[in-house]
């Protein structure tokens, strides 16, 4: 047998070569990247944290596009409302999340966030957003709102009511909303339809072009599906037999001709009578056309009870009435179904302002949106359901009638 030894000099060099591998003064592991999935503070690591988190980005996109909200939710401090509001508009989703029925995804979670945080005045929220929660019912299984079923699937018993989660109808299938069609199809007089194609003709026809677009010219038998006008398109100020533009744009006169334009940033030219050039960004919301000086600037929120006008808007639990800002009724108090921004944070029923329930809060006061479980408010399981046409309702004229 041959006797293989290790000099001392020899495990000298290589534990020096170790050392010089290892972080100085650390025989280690080496330190990893942090994973991809961590969130920033706070965490919005379960549902219950959810809303927490999103407060902080919520209040920073608010006080940078939406000054009349931010002013007036920051009175008591902007987080802890925009919090409540987070978890009155959730209740629903939670406790369908608890129950099972629904399943929470973080990455959607930290997206709807981090988004929210930076998204630009004229930017819709991340889809993310509507992803945070999403279905888990599977086909033919009670529901009772559309949020529970899974992908691909609708709720078919309506409003407030046990319904099954059944697969979404084709073309000519019977349906009581746009959600029981497949993607793409209309629900029109209890029947799922198509839209017509750019370019058709649409006289004298009840099915709709397709979005974006609009019968023109509006008189028989000429009408086409056409566009509405994009940036920079040809137009004709002042209405006639002009296309219209698309949403959000102006038919505007340049020194060009009329051009469908975008909204004015703050400092760019604008004409307060809304012809000679386009609109401020977001009028009277973050911007207003300063009749003197024919440029948009930066709106100014008066205070509880000030005066108000083209310049200065009111907060949003206030509205104009007169020249002054006047109170809006709140959870609880006296409404009029009929007006305008009638309740701030709630909804007028039965002549009250009613705000929506928060998940586990007491039924002292009802639970609109959710149910009374054990003295608490929270969701009812349905035991069955019944899915319109397989459970016996039918179309009738357009409306939907119970057998």
């Amino acid at each position: 047998m041959v006797e293989t030894r290790v000099h001392g000099g020899r495990w000298l060099a290589v534990l020096a070569t170790l050392a010089a591998l290892q972080v100085p003064g650390c025989w280690c592991e080496p330190v990893l990247p942090e994973p991809f999935n961590t969130f920033p503070e706070p965490q919005p690591g379960t549902a219950a944290d959810f809303c927490a988190a999103w407060a902080g980005a919520a209040c920073a996109h608010a006080q940078r596009c939406d000054p009349a909200t931010y002013a007036a939710v920051d009175v008591e401090g902007c987080e802890p409302a925009m919090t409540a509001r987070c978890e009155r508009e959730r209740a629903p989703q939670r406790a369908a999340e608890q129950q099972g029925r629904m399943h929470y995804d973080k990455r959607h979670a930290r997206g709807c966030i981090e988004f929210e945080r930076d998204r630009a005045c004229d930017q819709a929220p991340s889809p993310s957003c509507v992803d945070v929660f999403s279905g888990r019912v599977t086909a033919d299984q009670p529901c009772t709102m559309e949020a529970e079923c899974a992908p691909g699937l609708y709720c078919s018993g309506g409003p407030d009511t046990c319904g099954l989660c059944v697969a979404r109808y084709p073309l000519g299938g019977p349906c009581w909303g746009p959600t029981g069609c497949q993607v793409g199809l209309l629900c029109t007089d209890g029947r799922c339809t198509g839209t017509l194609r750019l370019g058709q003709g649409c006289t004298g026809t009840t099915t709709p072009c397709p979005a974006g677009s609009m019968c023109f010219p509006p008189f028989p038998p000429l009408g086409v599906c056409t566009a509405l006008g994009v940036e920079g398109a040809d137009c004709q100020a002042g209405g006639g037999f002009s296309l219209p533009c698309a949403p959000g744009l102006v038919c505007s006169a340049t020194d060009g001709g009329t051009h469908c334009l975008g909204p004015g940033e703050e400092g760019a030219a604008c004409d307060s009578a809304g012809q000679r050039a386009p609109r401020c960004h977001d009028d009277g919301v973050r911007l207003y056309c300063d009749a003197t000086t024919q440029r948009c600037a930066a709106v100014r929120v008066s205070p509880a009870g000030g005066a108000c006008g083209a310049s200065s808007i009111c907060r949003a639990d206030e509205r104009c009435v007169s020249g002054t800002c006047t109170p809006r009724p709140r959870a609880g108090d006296a409404c009029s179904a009929g007006a305008a921004e009638a309740c701030f944070d709630s909804a007028c029923t039965g002549g009250r302002c009613v705000a929506a329930a928060r998940l586990g809060e007491p039924c002292d006061a009802g639970c609109p949106g959710l149910h009374c479980v054990a003295a608490a408010c929270g969701a009812e399981a349905c035991d069955g359901g019944r899915a319109w046409d397989a459970g016996g309702w039918a179309p009738d004229a357009g409306a939907l009638v119970a057998p």
